[in-house]
């Protein structure tokens, strides 16, 4: 699948190439439904210091119901980031 690859490449070559993948998939009608999508792209966003858009992806996953540990951990990333994002 095309968004693990995207993790993949973010691995080796840093966030940037990563987020290029997934920002090409964004369109696709069953990632946009798939929390795990939003996670990925909200980790590279916040690895690239992009925290106010790290946040929006993140709420995204949450509006999607993932499962409770997923959840947990979304929530504490968004109320990390929300210290650290202007205008926040």
């Amino acid at each position: 699948m095309e968004a693990n690859r995207a993790v993949a490449l973010a691995m080796a070559e840093g966030p940037a190439a990563g987020l290029v993948i997934l920002d090409a998939l964004a369109c696709h009608p069953q990632l946009r439904r798939w929390a795990q999508f939003h996670i990925a792209r909200a980790d590279l966003l916040r690895r690239l210091g992009r925290e106010g858009e790290a946040i929006d992806a993140y709420r995204s996953a949450l509006e999607l119901e993932p499962a409770p540990a997923s959840r947990s951990f979304v929530a504490r990333r968004i109320r990390e980031l929300s210290g650290k994002a202007p205008g926040r």
